[in-house]
């Protein structure tokens, strides 16, 4: 069998790479960290592209905004929660972030712990040095619920301009790049943004493995909960991913808790069967398909139940699980 050699473009510009992918066709792959696309190209899952477009000299790709956990801003930077400088509205992570530097970056740490801790949990640490937020993203990765939790959105490259798009819909349009917003196969992911909404509620992200961080999740759950001063719940969003499914919300799960309180049983009952419900894994080999369910199910409402004990580790939480 012969190896195809491609031709490396190296873009210094969104507009110039997205004019290569366009130009190029399906005869071309762009390429961030390249850690997922080695592994299909070695398994033959992926054909070997002609052309492989580098977007890793593209400056704007590697933004992200400066958050500063509380007591520790800097002089002149704005108010606890907020991106140094404009004071934007909306938190953006540059798509070739490194997952390394997001897991170590403090300020994200404390304002967003799932999504350090998410990174913390994903391969090996020489692989989480290249590998990218889009690349984990695109290939709807086990960064991906956590994203799903916060109601984040992308933020697509496509004919000259920047495009928004939330992760839910783009999910359920398939995963094509830029599906909902005319599927340019040449766009590109730049960002993602989440919204100061985010900020304030009690977050947790669970990743079940056969062994710790280098296998695919069997199943990973991730939640975000605001509670009033009496304990009700007023918005929840649960996320799952893995078992052979991409990635998305629980939507029937929600409104189980919703209006209700974390110390009613009959709330966590309920909450369970939803999931049970709603969640429709493929399993595999190793792991059935009611497994699966049954241990997002668990993971869920072990989390809930974390959130309304604090002495059992509520309220921030994250865990892998072999």
């Amino acid at each position: 069998m012969v190896r195809v050699t491609p031709q490396v473009w190296q873009p210094k510009s969104l507009e110039e790479a997205w004019d290569l992918g366009r130009s190029l066709g399906s005869g071309a792959s762009y390429v961030s960290g390249g850690t997922w696309l080695q592994i299909q190209w070695r398994a033959g899952s992926l054909p070997r592209p002609g052309h492989l477009i580098r977007l890793d000299s593209i400056p704007e790709l590697y933004e992200r905004s400066k958050l500063h956990p509380p007591g520790d801003r800097e002089p002149g930077a704005a108010p606890t929660g907020r991106p140094s400088g404009s004071g934007a509205e909306l938190f953006r992570i540059g798509g070739m972030t490194p997952l390394a530097a997001l897991r170590s970056d403090a300020g994200w740490g404390r304002l967003f712990p799932a999504l350090p801790s998410a990174c913390r949990r994903i391969a090996a640490p020489a692989v989480r040095e290249l590998a990218t937020v889009a690349g984990n993203l695109m290939t709807a990765g086990d960064l991906t619920p956590a994203f799903v939790a916060m109601r984040a959105q992308l933020v697509w490259f496509t004919e000259g301009m920047r495009v928004r798009q939330s992760l839910e819909d783009w999910l359920q349009g398939g995963g094509a790049a830029g599906s909902g917003q005319g599927a340019d196969p040449a766009a590109i992911l730049a960002a993602v943004e989440i919204h100061p909404g985010a900020l304030g509620g009690e977050t947790f992200y669970v990743k079940l493995t056969r062994r710790d961080t280098f296998v695919p999740a069997v199943v990973t759950v991730a939640g975000w909960l605001v509670r009033d001063e009496d304990g009700v719940v007023r918005e929840a969003v649960l996320a799952v991913g893995g078992a052979g499914v991409r990635p998305g919300r629980l939507r029937r799960a929600e409104s189980c808790l919703k209006g209700g309180a974390l110390w009613d049983d009959r709330v966590l009952l309920s909450t369970a069967q939803a999931v049970w419900e709603e969640f429709a894994p493929k399993g595999d080999t190793f792991s059935s398909a009611d497994y699966c369910r049954r241990a997002a199910s668990n993971l869920i409402i072990r989390e809930l139940i974390k959130m309304r004990d604090p002495s059992q580790g509520g309220g921030q939480s994250a865990a892998t699980q072999s």
